[in-house]
């Protein structure tokens, strides 16, 4: 919340300051659009016939759509409109399935609950509240170590879902406890802090209370996939110091939930209805998944250490069968997404490392790594756009990518690889090419692109979808015409 607060003080105060400016250059050449070149690498010859499209806007009223070729000195060609009505995107969340534990008071985590009158039943782990309540004498407090075991031998487990609504069936509580034992987590050694207090009447009126779990501190971490009948989703206990996978004996496999769609966006869903698609045969830790449904198909990537994964399987009527496990580079930093595309899937780290896999009859196959020529280094608000906002394209030989500079600019960075790595990349400023005496760059005019942004916050969005907005695209000159 901080960071998104921040960010968007630092952008109103940049559009106040900019409005004359803007009024001036507007006015001046709207339709005018000057797109200066900039070689950072390589040969412009390997840029033959890649078109840019970028949309931007200022304010929400005036917009621009400019398409330039990449590799020569034409003209830009631009489209200007006006709306009299402000015109804002929405930002769509991420479905995302997530497996926890029940209340907060999970793996590490702590709570504190003060009222006139506290119910334990309430709370995580009520039944080992109740018993410590017991030693407490009126008007005292009292604290003590009880282990988890021998109260519960699995973790009370909710399942939360983000970006869809659901009506649940059946008794929720109940619901949930058989998720607790079909996944059965165990409580091993873990020990729960507990911290009561009751007034001098024998009311009680305080519990503080977390979970300790020595020296390794676990967490669940896991992958999901939607589509129309029901999520995919895969969970796994993960080590928050090394990164490495936890075996509790819990049911290890990628899981379906079936549900029943009552309209666009309201879903109703049987927890108990899930099913187990597959055993899950890796060691690794599950990050992201991705469901084809017309071709049939999951994708999921996985973690062995500093080793990246891609587990692919076919859907069958029975459940899933891998077919194929392809490493897809190596990384000590955290990958940030994987993109499915007509050609392959590009998996992008968020130091601006990247791969991509190519389609191919027998399966994918890795064709190129590298990283995206984007300063690292460089302290953006929101981060690099290109981890989590790029375009990508592969016309068999050559694969194209672009980003744009910052998240305030109308400035591209386009790449050009071949398999053996980057042959070109150029910076292309929107505008013409800023003069180093002037402060502010298009930027400082409130000119941006157009919808939403994938901001580097707590919560990470997709584009929105409204008028099917692209801030940035990538064509061939054969494809344009």
């Amino acid at each position: 919340m901080k960071k998104s607060f921040w960010f968007a003080a630092v952008f109103m105060v940049l559009a106040l300051i900019s409005l004359p400016f803007a009024i001036r250059r507007v006015d001046g050449g709207k339709e005018e659009i000057i797109i200066a070149r900039e070689v950072l690498s390589g040969d412009l010859a390997a840029a033959e016939g890649i078109i840019l499209q970028t949309a931007a806007c200022w304010d929400g009223h005036l917009f621009w759509n400019t398409v330039y070729a990449a590799d020569s000195g034409k003209e830009a060609e631009s489209s200007f409109t006006f709306a009299s009505r402000h015109v804002s995107w929405d930002l769509v969340p991420i479905k995302s399935a997530q497996l926890r534990p029940e209340g907060g008071a999970g793996f590490g985590s702590a709570f504190t609950d003060v009222a006139a009158v506290v119910n334990p039943d309430n709370l995580p782990f009520s039944e080992i509240i109740k018993a410590v309540a017991e030693k407490a004498a009126a008007g005292e407090t009292y604290s003590c170590q009880m282990r988890i075991g021998d109260y519960y031998e699995y973790y009370p487990l909710v399942l939360d879902l983000e970006g869809v609504s659901v009506i649940y069936e059946g008794d929720y509580q109940k619901v949930c406890g058989w998720l607790s034992d079909f996944f059965h987590i165990s409580t091993a050694e873990d020990r729960f802090d507990v911290t009561v207090g009751k007034d001098f009447g024998g009311q009680l009126v305080s519990v503080s209370a977390g979970v300790d779990q020595g020296e390794q501190q676990t967490d669940i971490t896991g992958a999901s996939a939607f589509g129309e009948d029901g999520f995919y989703c895969i969970f796994c206990l993960e080590d928050m110091d090394t990164g490495a996978g936890v075996d509790r004996g819990q049911n290890k496999g990628i899981f379906f939930f079936p549900w029943e769609q009552e309209k666009q966006d309201l879903f109703h869903l049987d927890l108990t209805q899930v099913r187990k698609a597959c055993e899950y045969p890796g060691e690794g830790v599950p990050l992201q998944m991705l469901l084809e449904e017309e071709e049939g198909r999951i994708y999921l990537t996985v973690r062995e250490q500093e080793e990246y994964w891609l587990w692919v399987y076919e859907i069958e009527e029975d459940g899933l069968v891998p077919v194929q496990k392809l490493s897809v580079g190596k990384s000590s930093f955290d990958l940030c997404r994987m993109l499915l595309g007509e050609e392959g899937i590009l998996f992008t780290w968020d130091n601006n490392e990247f791969s991509f896999a190519i389609r191919e009859e027998e399966g994918f196959r890795l064709w190129c790594s590298g990283e995206f020529p984007q300063d690292p280094e460089k302290t953006r608000i929101g981060g690099n756009p290109f981890p989590r906002e790029n375009v990508c394209l592969f016309d068999g030989e050559r694969l194209v990518l672009a980003a744009f500079e910052d998240w305030f600019e109308m400035n591209v960075l386009l790449a050009v690889y071949d398999g053996s790595g980057m042959v070109y990349s150029g910076l292309y400023y929107n505008g013409g090419k800023p003069d180093p005496e002037i402060p502010f760059a298009m930027s400082a005019y409130g000119i941006v692109p157009q919808g939403p942004r994938l901001w580097k916050t707590d919560n990470i969005f997709e584009a929105g979808t409204e008028g099917n907005v692209r801030p940035l695209e990538i064509f061939l000159h054969t494809q344009k015409d």
